[in-house]
């Protein structure tokens, strides 16, 4: 009967530790410690006997009424370590038990030492399962591990290595965009910016959704850093997969505050990281979307950084403050004050928007010359939190090397008449919003004049950001 993974039934190429206190570098080191602590790795199970094993708990049903006497029930907690990382099946651990004798509270990321499991094979796939003779320790994030024995030193390994692995689905784990990482999950409160129109998956042929999101922990209106990989960006998008799956998924509408349960944060080519919603049909209890409620942990803290910062947006007077034309530098010879009444050939030589961009003066206008990419939100009478703001245009570089974002502001309906070349005292809802939908049509070149200012950032610092002007040519 095999009880332990032991020594002698290592690979080759393993060197055992030389003393308790050497650290686990990696998976040989980590293999041979187990055998040290008498550990059967989850990727060698057998298909029957009794072992004990070390695994990190990725997720954990609800107990189960059973169909056997006296009421029992059955709880199946999934556990996985460093040996089947990479397979999206981890091991299921069988709880049965009595309704008056349920075991301690367990949560995705804990790590359970468990003695004396009974394992078997059910239709090809190992499970473990609780009995009599089983004994067991339960590593909560915050129990301490410090210890030079193996157990301990296993566990500190495993709190690194299995950690994007072990998804946090407790309220315990309710977290800010801004504390994720690539490979962490957690409970986030978020809000709907702009929806992207469906796209259906070529493998499932079910439709996913990219929208924009903030939760508010830095301010959503100016993602000027969006192209570089920071965790938290103000404004991220929230790719939701296979929303036909997804259980009681509501209605995706802009403005809704939506709980997402067991999200993920992932790396993404364009904007850097990116939140991931998507349901694994093994264990789909683990993820949930649903309206925030003012009872759901973190609503009240997510509802007061809103109100704070749509305060912070309302009280900046960009037009008068930011771009106050008393301390614009018109020296600068890519500005001309009056080139929209000008013809283009006489306008100067457009400045490069790599060099925009890399510049650090403020107070200063450019005239450049680009390719409109994107434009945030997609539609005419969507905002960001600023109601003034009425749409931030993603710039690009004739030639593609540069990447900018531009806010595309009005403050008043008379000077977003005049940014779309229509007089002040017009009336012409309906021309005024073909122009605008002109501007947020993509691909569109575009020469226009930007001022470089400094408005109200994150935590109260001042950001460096581009402001539309105006368009040199009628729209």
């Amino acid at each position: 009967m095999n009880r332990s993974f032991s020594a002698d039934q290592l690979p080759d190429s393993v060197e055992l530790p030389q003393s308790d206190t050497s650290p686990i570098l990696g998976h040989a080191s980590y293999l041979a410690c187990l055998g040290h602590a008498g550990l059967t790795p989850l990727s060698a199970v057998p298909a029957s006997g009794f072992i004990s094993v070390l695994g990190s708990v990725v997720s954990i049903s609800e107990p189960k009424k059973t169909n056997g006497q006296q009421g029992h029930r059955l709880i199946k907690v999934q556990l996985t370590d460093p040996t089947i990382s990479a397979n999206p099946l981890p091991i299921t651990y069988m709880i049965f038990c009595s309704p008056n004798a349920l075991p301690p509270a367990l949560h995705s990321g804990d790590i359970v030492h468990l003695r004396e499991i009974k394992c078997q094979k059910y239709n090809g796939w190992p499970q473990l399962l609780k009995n009599r003779s089983t004994t067991y320790d339960i590593f909560s994030p915050g129990t301490p591990a410090d210890g030079d024995n193996n157990v301990h030193r296993l566990v500190r390994y495993l709190r690194t290595a299995c950690m994007p692995v072990a998804a946090r689905t407790s309220s315990g784990y309710h977290r800010l965009i801004a504390d994720m990482r690539p490979g962490v999950y957690g409970d986030v409160a978020v809000e709907v910016l702009s929806i992207e129109q469906p796209q259906t998956s070529v493998i499932q042929n079910t439709p996913n959704v990219r929208c924009l999101v903030t939760d508010y922990s830095e301010n959503p209106s100016l993602p000027c850093d969006r192209f570089a990989s920071v965790p938290g960006s103000r404004v991220i998008p929230c790719d939701f997969n296979n929303l036909k799956d997804i259980p009681k998924m509501p209605k995706l509408s802009v403005g809704d505050a939506l709980w997402l349960r067991n999200c993920s944060m992932l790396t993404d080519p364009d904007w850097g990281v990116r939140l991931s919603v998507s349901i694994n049909p093994v264990y789909p209890r683990t993820l949930i979307v649903k309206p925030l409620t003012p009872e759901i942990h973190g609503a009240s803290e997510f509802m007061a950084r809103k109100r704070e910062l749509t305060k912070a947006a309302a009280d900046a007077d960009y037009a008068s403050d930011a771009v106050d034309a008393a301390d614009v530098d018109d020296d600068n010879e890519n500005y001309n004050d009056n080139a929209a009444e000008d013809d283009a050939e006489d306008l100067p030589d457009a400045t490069k928007l790599s060099d925009v961009c890399a510049s650090s003066k403020v107070n200063v206008r450019y005239r450049v010359r680009a390719t409109v990419t994107k434009a945030y939100p997609s539609t005419t009478d969507g905002t960001l939190v600023d109601p003034e703001c009425r749409a931030i245009l993603e710039l690009s570089d004739t030639d593609n090397s540069a990447k900018c974002l531009a806010f595309f502001l009005a403050t008043t309906p008379p000077s977003l008449l005049e940014l779309l070349h229509m007089p002040a005292d017009s009336e012409d809802v309906d021309e005024a919003k073909r122009r605008i939908s002109r501007i947020l049509a993509t691909p569109r070149k575009v020469d226009l004049v930007v001022a470089a200012c400094l408005v109200p950032g994150p935590h109260d610092i001042p950001t460096r950001c581009l402001l539309i002007e105006k368009f040199i040519s009628p729209i």
